[in-house]
Order: structure tokens, then C-alpha cells, then sequence
């Protein structure tokens, strides 16, 4: 997305809805455009609070590597 859609959001606020993987992925990919682009402006919304469900839920995580990462020692 960063080279296809640059022209598209440079410059612009951007508001990404949801709480999912998809939009935290547009997320990422438009903050990574907002580090060369400091007028683009970036707003997340969310219905929840908690957002386990998209950065992980530490030892419950179904990815082995995230759940071990998180892990007691």
C-alpha cells in the first residue's frame, strides 16, 4: 500500500475503523507512510477497549512464537 496509495492519503487525516487484524494492518502500513509524511494525521476507532484479540493474548496466544514471547520466566 505505502507506494501504490501514497498519493492518496499524503497529506490527509485518515480515520481507520475496527478492531480486527485488517485495520490494524492499514494502521501499521499508514503510520509507516506518516513517518516520511509528518501532515498525515491518523485516528483509530475502536468499539472495545481491549484489543487482545489484535496484539495478542500473551500465554493464551494460538501463535506459539507470540505465547512463548509472553511467557513467564
Amino acid at each position: 500500500m505505502l507506494r501504490a496509495e501514497r498519493a492518496t492519503y499524503a497529506g490527509k487525516r485518515v480515520l481507520v475503523i475496527g478492531g480486527g487484524h485488517s485495520a490494524a494492518n492499514a494502521l501499521l502500513d499508514l503510520a509507516r507512510l506518516a513517518e516520511s509524511d509528518p501532515a498525515l494525521q491518523l485516528t483509530w476507532a475502536v468499539r472495545s477497549g481491549n484489543l487482545t484479540r489484535v496484539f495478542g493474548g500473551g500465554a493464551d496466544d494460538k501463535l506459539a512464537a507470540c505465547a512463548a514471547s509472553s511467557a513467564p520466566t
